[in-house]
Parts: C-alpha cells; sequence; structure tokens
C-alpha cells in the first residue's frame, strides 16, 4: 500500500518514484539569488548539505513558528558551519524576487539561496510544509528530514 501511494504521488507530482523510495537526493540546478550558479550532484558531495526550505511570506498565520525555526536554522549555521554544505530554498508563489531579498535581508541569511521559482525542488523533494528542513548525507542519501525544529534536529546535525 505505501509502494502505490508513493506511487501515486509521484505520477501527480512528477517525482522520481525509484529515487523516493531509496531515499536519494535530487540534483539541484539552479541560479542563486546573487546570481551564481549553484550545481549540487548528490553523487559527488564533499560534505554533507543541509537544505532549509522556506517560504517569503514568514511571519504569516499559515507558517507557524516560522520566524523560530528561522532563528533555529541561523544558529546552526553560525555554530556548524565547516560541517555541512548550508542552501535555502525559497517558495515561488505570489512573489517576486523583491520580496525574496527583503526576506532574506530581514533575516539575515548567510547561506546560498535559490527563489525556487516554479516550485521545482520543492517538488523534487517533496516538501509540502515549511520552513522544512532535510539534511542529505555525502551519500547523496536524505538522512533526516523534519518539520520540527527541536533538539533531535541539533543532535541531528551535531551529528554530522
Amino acid at each position: 500500500m505505501k509502494k502505490m501511494i508513493i506511487a501515486l504521488c509521484c505520477v501527480f507530482w512528477g517525482a522520481n518514484v525509484a529515487a523516493l523510495e531509496k531515499n536519494i537526493a535530487a540534483n539541484i540546478h539552479a541560479n542563486t539569488l546573487s546570481h551564481g550558479e549553484l550545481k549540487l550532484s548528490v553523487k559527488n558531495l564533499t560534505k554533507p548539505t543541509v537544505i532549509l526550505f522556506s517560504d517569503s511570506l514568514c511571519p504569516f498565520r499559515h507558517l507557524p513558528q516560522c520566524e523560530q525555526k528561522i532563528a533555529v536554522f541561523n544558529d546552526l549555521v553560525s555554530r556548524y558551519q565547516d560541517k555541512a554544505q548550508w542552501l535555502q530554498i525559497v517558495k515561488g508563489y505570489y512573489v517576486d524576487e523583491q520580496h525574496v531579498r527583503g526576506y532574506v535581508e530581514r533575516f539575515k541569511f548567510n547561506v546560498p539561496t535559490i527563489w525556487d521559482t516554479d516550485n521545482k525542488i520543492f517538488t523534487d523533494y517533496q516538501v509540502f510544509g515549511n520552513p522544512y528542513l532535510i539534511i542529505v548525507d555525502q551519500q547523496g542519501q536524505i538522512y533526516y528530514r523534519t518539520e520540527e525544529f527541536g533538539q533531535d534536529l541539533n543532535k541531528a546535525v551535531k551529528s554530522l
């Protein structure tokens, strides 16, 4: 039954069934807000990769505790910057680039940020809520994924 549900979701959202079943991360090839090209090939990772999926509408009533979760993320980046590659993917719907840039400045993000204008990366990683965090290990496997930004997340990042 689980495989059938995953398969139906993947057909609906266009994701790779085999990759999702094996928890293999998707490659990312996009431009960052600073107009640099970012190529994340999960077969050639030199460090684990921590990806924050977020929405520039934060704070917003449909994004519970987004400000607190972003503060946790920024704290993890500052404490464990050398342990991993850090990346942020910002949801593309309903906003323009200027709005996304304001969001990045307002929350003082210090990681490469991609504005996912067509929500392809959100779809590839099957992320539907946000803020949401995924950790990809050096073998390209999704090691950890969560909407909860508590002690378990801190332990997961610390153990990288």
